[in-house]
């Protein structure tokens, strides 16, 4: 009974987090890295100052394990816990019972990664986040994912959680390149990508490649944001409309910072893929008015 109510108070917790994260929106990344971060730290504290009163090594790991078993969050319940030492053995795991016991120092992701390990070596330095590919529940073969790691205090081992990401279509890292490109400056490598029958319609007109490409070497871009892509492929030919939210300079000419809507048409050529038309439309605020 001395332990039992420590871990009603951590199972509340737990709940808390489940009720924030159904209530949000699962579209955004940062926030279910947020909701990942913020479960784990709650836990593995709250583990931690259960753990510390149980000195019998078995009572800690069927504490632990009964702990994690029932435990799911987001609201496609892809979100749960695993635990192991820092030799990379699973003490336990909530949805894969056929892993716990086992060594998975040597294990690889079907990219080639030492998971557990850089899962391991992130909780040594205190918690990160790793990005790896993983089983996921109810699904066939591995998927993207982004776990999130932290030691339980008063242990020898770790806790983890983590979020499934959306895999990107080729059009949308067609997009997000060019946008990471253009930001940093990197005008050359846009300017190779874009075709030579190049054409853009900006709120002040059309342009051609050459028009284009003088205009980016005058374009100054802040941070920026990249929603709601919509992607269309037909053979060779990729179309993709998103909306970006951005404070960008265009010729000494602050813009404002309003989502505001893009199209940008690729096609694929002997090259690779080439950028071939562009459409910039007003924000949000300026088409309302």
């Amino acid at each position: 009974m001395r332990n039992r109510l420590p871990f009603i108070i951590l199972t509340s917790s737990i709940f808390l987090m489940n009720t924030i994260s159904l209530s949000a929106s699962i579209d955004s990344l940062e926030l279910n890295k947020d909701i990942a971060q913020t479960t784990v730290h709650s836990t593995a504290t709250g583990l931690g100052e259960v753990l510390k009163n149980i000195k019998d090594e078995k009572d800690r790991i069927h504490l632990i394990r009964s702990f994690v078993d029932s435990i799911r969050f987001y609201p496609d319940k892809s979100g749960y816990f695993y635990v192991y030492d820092y030799d990379c053995v699973n003490i336990a795991h909530a949805t894969q019972k056929e892993l716990v016991g086992k060594n998975l120092h040597d294990y690889r992701d079907c990219k080639g990664k030492f998971v557990i390990r850089e899962l391991a070596e992130a909780a040594r330095k205190g918690g990160g986040f790793v990005e790896y590919y993983w089983a996921k529940p109810g699904l066939k073969g591995e998927h993207k994912k982004i776990g999130y790691v932290e030691p339980i205090a008063n242990t020898e081992y770790f806790i983890g959680t983590g979020v499934y990401l959306t895999e990107m279509t080729l059009g949308e890292t067609l997009v997000r390149q060019l946008w990471a490109d253009l930001k940093d400056r990197r005008i050359e490598a846009v300017q190779e990508n874009i075709a030579d029958g190049f054409q853009s319609v900006h709120q002040y007109g059309a342009s051609n490649r050459e028009q284009e490409i003088e205009l980016l070497k005058g374009l100054n871009l802040s941070e920026y944001t990249l929603t709601n892509f919509q992607i269309t492929q037909n053979g060779p030919v990729i179309i993709a409309t998103y909306f970006i939210s951005v404070e960008e300079t265009i010729k000494g000419k602050r813009l404002s910072k309003n989502p505001a809507p893009r199209l940008s048409v690729f096609l694929k050529t002997e090259d690779g893929w080439q950028w071939i038309a562009h459409a910039n439309l007003k924000p949000l605020e300026q088409r309302e008015k």
